[in-house]
């Protein structure tokens, strides 16, 4: 009769401290996306042009830091590092011309986040930033070294205890605000995609 207890209670003692790690960590899950907290971040970004007068590309690394305004939406300041390769065309009087676009930049910005949807350690948002930027080099070269930034987005982020993998694309635009007429304001826009991390502390 011992025998059979034996196997029985060591079924039922795996079972409780496997129910229990899954609650913890269900709770530890749910616990990230609360109000409050310190959010710390790091992305690594790449854009390509979404015109073919363009032949930009744009890479960026950005460290962040920010909190949980609500459950479930969160608040973040950047401070970006930008280096931009390419050339744009025109064509006055339909013969075309092209414009150096390489520069290197920095800048800062402020991202919101809103995770819509959870499902266990992964879960989808959307967000949107926007920010300054200067470049050493007017950018292009005709145009000006003071430029804003913007990057509606969305993406997936995986949790990992207190951290966060994400992966996303955004609809990056950059311009001097002078509108898209403007002969010194060329404004670029592009398609970015960028791979970043999350920590948070209490």
């Amino acid at each position: 009769m011992e025998n059979t207890k034996q196997p029985l209670f060591l079924c039922l003692l795996v079972y409780c401290l496997v129910l229990h790690s899954y609650k913890v960590h269900s709770q530890s899950l749910e616990n990230f996306f609360h109000k409050g907290g310190k959010l710390y971040a790091a992305n690594i970004e790449h854009v390509t042009s979404l015109k073919t007068d363009k032949d930009i590309a744009v890479y960026a690394i950005r460290l962040g830091y920010g909190s949980f305004l609500f459950n479930n939406f969160a608040i973040q300041g950047h401070l970006e590092l930008l280096k931009t390769k390419g050339y744009f065309k025109t064509k006055p009087n339909l013969s075309f011309e092209t414009f150096d676009a390489n520069s290197f930049g920095i800048g800062t910005s402020f991202l919101f986040r809103w995770y819509a949807v959870k499902l266990g350690s992964v879960s989808f948002f959307v967000d949107a930033s926007g920010g300054i930027l200067y470049t050493f080099n007017s950018f292009p070269s005709e145009g000006t070294k003071l430029n804003f930034t913007a990057r509606p987005g969305a993406g997936i982020a995986v949790q990992i205890n207190n951290s966060q993998l994400l992966f996303s694309a955004n609809r990056f635009h950059l311009s001097n605000g002078q509108g898209y007429n403007h002969p010194h304001n060329p404004a670029y826009d592009g398609i970015g995609i960028f791979i970043g991390l999350i920590h948070r502390s209490k």
